[in-house]
């Protein structure tokens, strides 16, 4: 697990960094929660610190909104963390994880 000041950090659920903005912003004026303003201000926040997300996160980023704009379903989210701690955990008991076998 990766930790910063012994806190473990468990997913961020992002968007590619090379996601289509327009299909990013579309998404984010459709959920109608905050200004349009908005997005831009924390778009131009992502995309600076998108490496260090990556870095920070690793193996625990998962990216749900596509350059062609298409999302991940909420099944297949939980399934890539499932996957994940699950070879994390067989990594951990010295068991080998389900890639050794694919």
């Amino acid at each position: 697990m990766t930790t910063v000041d012994g806190v473990e950090l468990l997913y961020r659920v992002i968007g590619e960094p090379l996601a289509d903005r327009r299909a990013a912003r579309d998404s984010f004026v459709r959920r109608g929660r905050r200004a349009e303003e908005e997005f831009d201000l924390h778009a131009a926040s992502v995309a600076e610190h998108a490496q260090a997300v990556y870095d920070l996160y690793g193996r625990r980023v998962i990216e749900t909104l596509h350059a062609d704009g298409a999302g991940l379903m909420p099944e297949e989210i939980w399934r890539r963390i499932f996957e994940t701690e699950r070879d994390s955990v067989a990594g951990l008991l010295g068991r080998p994880s389900m890639n050794e076998f694919c």
